[in-house]
């Protein structure tokens, strides 16, 4: 299986999946499509890791970001501090758990566009080991 063979296969719904994802089991989002906001604190050169990371996910996976209308699922792009001890305030959850529900990234720690890039992998439900897909940016 081919590197991205398995990010296909790690990030995309099917029509058939979909329909039986609502249980919530899943991490993935449907179709590809993910859709998102970043806070208005987050700043430009933040803003710019991002837009960075949002290509470069988009050229190894058939994956879409689209900015957010009305859907109830998307990735929240933040600039906030962590509560949980030892967290360098870089982190995801691993992709969305619940459908419908929104998946925070946060970017507040993140020491350089590659750290934006893998917090966000994470948030499309991405393991560690997966990120070697990307070259750095």
């Amino acid at each position: 299986m081919t590197t991205r063979t398995f990010v296909t296969t790690a990030l995309i719904l099917t029509l058939a999946q979909a329909a039986g994802a609502q249980s919530g089991t899943t991490r993935r989002w449907d179709f590809g499509v993910v859709p998102y906001t970043v806070d208005a604190e987050v700043p430009a050169e933040q803003r710019e890791a991002v837009a960075a990371a949002f290509e470069a996910w988009t050229a190894v996976a058939p994956v879409r970001f689209v900015a957010r209308t009305t859907q109830a699922g998307y990735l929240a792009v933040a600039r906030t501090a962590s509560t949980q001890p030892g967290d360098a305030g870089c982190t995801a959850e691993l992709g969305q758990a619940e459908r419908g529900r929104a998946v925070t990234v946060n970017i507040q720690g993140c020491a350089d566009r590659n750290a934006v890039a893998m917090a966000i992998g994470r948030a499309l439900g991405l393991a560690t080991d997966d990120w070697r897909t990307l070259a750095p940016l």
